[in-house]
């Protein structure tokens, strides 16, 4: 039976700077290659965002998955999607490195690739206004959020008129009212107004936080469906009722989260799904689903996967992290504004490299390393003006 909706998986591949040769080949061969072999194997098509910096590495270690990566897209199998440069978070970093960070991860896709990109998957993904400006000045067509920056605008604030008296005052009392959506409504494509005056657009996707995050979790996966296929088979059997329902969503997330240890029940989720008719397209092929019936939407709240911003401020570890990447936007912004002189590439790059996230998300690991980058590059923009080595954030 034909079902009305569909779904794509999106997969997406980073390694930070910081990681080794020897860890980036683990990566490779342990989760990247047999990912892609799955969907290779099954002739079942995917979706992936293989971050700029990785992409660099790979290129530098001459590893052959890149030329397996290329295979698969001119097949029509894969689907590459845009991202930033490094791994960073848009609403971190000044506007302008957002914008490096787009344009070198494109052009390097493009020319790695040779292949239209349409797609933008922000890191963690990531959602606030700004981005879809950019996005849409860079030509590309859709991006993929969560559905909680959705949800969130969908709560409107509620003014009641109350009469006071002989009703010639009256009073508002306001109240918030949240609207709750089932998921097969929830789960279309979404037309989000970037610019009115220009008449500007870009389709939003969402993915299915719920299927994405049951999949993505060694926790929750393989404690659970190890020892039981009936958690596997109700995860297949509400991808089926949302599709036959005519939803329309993406799923998918960090690629090591397939791994030895889940790989197996993942191809049999593919395979489940294409016995039972489920159609799995490329992502810009959903929007053709329900392009017509696309819901127009103007307004969605600044989010991130983790539904809230105040995760990257946690510790004073992380306060310090901004206060050197403040003191690098300053002194950057001195050089190019006030004293007209001109980052060679080379520092640029430097700069993007070090906005990324995983100082945040894996602090342990990286703070020592990711602190001691950013005073680097500090010293090398004082130098550039002549200034002592010192903070400048006062």
């Amino acid at each position: 039976m034909s079902k009305v909706g569909a779904v794509a998986f999106v997969w997406h591949m980073h390694q930070p700077f910081f990681s080794s040769n020897e860890e980036i080949i683990t990566y490779i061969f342990e989760f990247y290659h047999p990912l892609v072999k799955i969907h290779a194997d099954l002739n079942l098509p995917l979706g992936l965002n293989i971050s700029g910096v990785l992409l660099d590495k790979l290129i530098n270690m001459k590893l052959t998955f890149i030329n397996e990566v290329k295979r698969l897209v001119q097949r029509g199998l894969v689907e590459i999607l845009a991202s930033t440069y490094a791994h960073a978070i848009g609403f971190l970093i000044p506007l302008r490195h957002l914008e490096l960070h787009v344009k070198y991860d494109l052009t390097l896709k493009q020319k790695i690739f040779q292949t239209s990109i349409y797609g933008f998957w922000p890191n963690d993904l990531a959602w606030f206004q700004t981005l879809a400006h950019i996005v849409v000045e860079h030509g590309l067509k859709y991006l993929i959020i969560e559905p909680t920056g959705i949800q969130l605008a969908l709560s409107r604030d509620v003014w009641k008129l109350k009469t006071l008296g002989d009703s010639s005052m009256v009073s508002l009392n306001r109240s918030t009212k949240f609207i709750q959506i089932p998921d097969e409504m929830l789960y279309c494509v979404y037309k989000y107004r970037v610019d009115i005056e220009k008449k500007s657009f870009i389709y939003i996707l969402l993915r299915n936080s719920k299927i994405s995050w049951f999949l993505a979790s060694d926790a929750v996966l393989f404690s659970s469906l190890a020892r039981s296929s009936k958690s596997l088979d109700t995860i297949i059997d509400e991808i089926i009722r949302l599709v036959d329902n005519g939803a329309v969503f993406i799923i998918g997330g960090d690629a090591e989260s397939i791994n030895p240890r889940t790989a197996l029940n993942y191809k049999k989720l593919l395979i489940s799904l294409k016995e039972r008719g489920v159609r799995i397209l490329r992502p810009y092929e959903l929007i053709k689903v329900n392009k017509e019936q696309a819901c127009e939407i103007d307004y969605i709240c600044s989010h991130t996967m983790f539904a809230r911003h105040n995760i990257f401020m946690e510790t004073i570890d992380d306060l310090n992290m901004l206060i050197l990447l403040r003191d690098i936007f300053t002194l950057e912004m001195i050089l190019c504004s006030f004293k007209g002189i001109e980052l060679p590439e080379w520092l640029q790059k430097e700069i993007l490299v070090a906005e990324d996230s995983g100082f945040f998300l894996w602090r342990k690991k990286t703070k020592k390393i990711c602190i001691n980058k950013l005073i680097k590059i500090i010293h090398t923009l004082q130098k550039m003006l002549g200034l002592k080595n010192k903070s400048i954030s006062k």
